[in-house]
């Protein structure tokens, strides 16, 4: 997974659950369902993410551990978010696992839910709430790598995802020399540990700065550097925000049928299991150059149901006495 894989670690983890079901060992399946949930959603399977990060969930509070409980909840936000999903779950179960992480004094996992809701109301257009949260996810991560804690690979993680976003949200509010600045960072320490989950997103970024800055020839360059990374993961979602990038480009350029086929490619990429379980907004950045030269979307096969095992309906923050 760490290594830019998910393809690969999917059947992994699927064998590490049924193994663990053969021998009734609940905590450890418990475990393992949050990063196979991570891992189908990364490589477009939303619906089965979703599934499986729900059940997870039900698991860990049913062994008793909080900090999983945590980590379930925040992927399973995510994917909401993922999905665009906008009726305050997303945000239900990010900040119940950041409740929960600050009482455990989780400051690495505090640091990514951080990120991931700088994400979601980046996402959301509340440019002011993004750059809140990305704020408080770069400081977390400072505070972190100053802690001297022992595993030093984690620290660069949270430090490269929290950097990330702090350059993202530069970049939309049109501060383009921090954002370099942040993007010059994770790349730096992202190469340290080989982090393919956020040099793919910080390629995309550098890419779309330079779009707006006017210089496409270096903003191709970028996204040349990505296709190989998102195909061999696959990590489509990644993929499609870089088409998404490249029809911008196309478009702006005045390249009609290029822009085409990098919005159509963008939208397949994005489809995933088809609505709602798609990647929502890659749906609708790919629509918009589609739009602007009238042009209709590629039909896809409609998210079918009866395909799959009902979605086990949980909480996402139950009324406790701690964490209401």
């Amino acid at each position: 997974m760490i290594g830019g894989y998910p393809g690969k670690a999917v059947p992994l983890y699927k064998l590490h659950v049924e193994q663990c079901e053969a021998v009734d060992d609940r905590e450890k399946m418990a475990e393992g369902l949050a990063n196979f949930g991570k891992g189908l959603r990364q490589s477009g399977n939303f619906r089965e993410a979703e599934a499986m990060g729900m059940r997870g969930l039900v698991m860990q509070r049913e062994v008793g551990n909080r900090l999983k409980e945590a980590i379930n909840l925040y992927w399973v936000g995510m994917g909401l978010a993922h999905r665009g999903v906008d009726d305050g779950r997303p945000e239900i179960a990010m900040n119940r696992a950041i409740r929960i992480c600050e009482s455990l004094l989780a400051d690495r996992s505090i640091a990514i839910v951080n990120s991931f809701l700088a994400q979601h109301y980046l996402w959301l257009g509340q440019p002011e709430s993004a750059l809140e949260y990305a704020e408080k996810a770069w400081d977390s991560a400072v505070a972190l790598e100053k802690s001297n804690h022992h595993n030093l690979n984690e620290v660069v993680m949270v430090l490269c995802a929290s950097a990330r976003m702090c350059a993202e949200v530069a970049m939309h509010a049109g501060n383009y020399e921090l954002a370099e600045s942040k993007l010059n960072f994770v790349m730096q320490r992202c190469k340290d540990i080989d982090f393919v989950e956020e040099i793919l997103p910080a390629l995309r970024v550098w890419a779309e700065l330079e779009r707006k800055r006017g210089d496409t020839e270096s903003a191709r360059i970028y996204l040349r550097q990505t296709w190989s990374l998102a195909e061999r993961g696959p990590f489509p979602l990644y993929n499609s925000d870089s088409y998404n990038t490249l029809a911008r480009i196309e478009l702006g350029e005045g390249n009609r049928e290029a822009a085409i086929e990098a919005a159509n490619t963008a939208y397949r990429l994005a489809w995933c299991d088809g609505p709602p379980y798609a990647y929502q907004r890659g749906l609708d950045e790919a629509l918009e150059v589609l739009n602007a030269l009238d042009q209709a979307p590629p039909d896809l096969p409609a998210y079918d149901n009866s395909r799959y095992s009902p979605i086990a309906d949980v909480a996402l923050n139950p009324q406790d006495e701690f964490f209401s």
